[in-house]
């Protein structure tokens, strides 16, 4: 089964499937997940996806408030897809270190420390893509 696929309800500031894409490479937060994702070993997080599989990634970039618009600039991307636990070696390590050089480009030194430190305890988690959406407010 896939993702379910709802049409925009705004079908005006939706942006092509390549542009939601860069909109995901730009965010500077998201929630849930980019590709991949590290949590705890245990918790809530693991529990639910232990039920269900099925997730989505929203991504957010250019958020700005515009009180004297009543608005929000931002461009936001949207995956839909299913998530699995990554348990081969290889596969986890270079996860964390995609993870790391996108939130803290050039920290090889303590990304080292932190794998030896944290890296057995950490679980990662990957989001298998099945969609993208993405959409955009000028707020004007």
């Amino acid at each position: 089964m896939t993702a379910p696929s709802r049409p925009l309800r705004r079908k005006d500031r939706a942006v092509p499937e390549a542009e939601a894409w860069g909109i995901l490479q730009r965010a500077d937060w998201g929630v849930l997940s980019t590709v991949y994702a590290h949590a705890a070993a245990t918790g809530h997080k693991l529990d639910n996806l232990a039920a269900e599989a099925r997730a989505s990634y929203c991504a957010v970039s250019e958020a700005e408030v515009r009180p004297a618009n009543l608005a929000t600039r931002y461009a936001s991307a949207i995956l839909f897809g299913r998530v699995r636990l990554v348990t081969e070696a290889a596969e986890r390590e270079q996860a964390l270190r995609a993870l790391a050089e996108r939130f803290a480009p050039g920290e090889t030194a303590a990304l080292d420390k932190s794998l030896v430190h944290e890296g057995p305890r950490t679980a990662v988690l990957r989001l298998d893509v099945e969609r993208i959406t993405g959409k955009r407010n000028p707020g004007d």
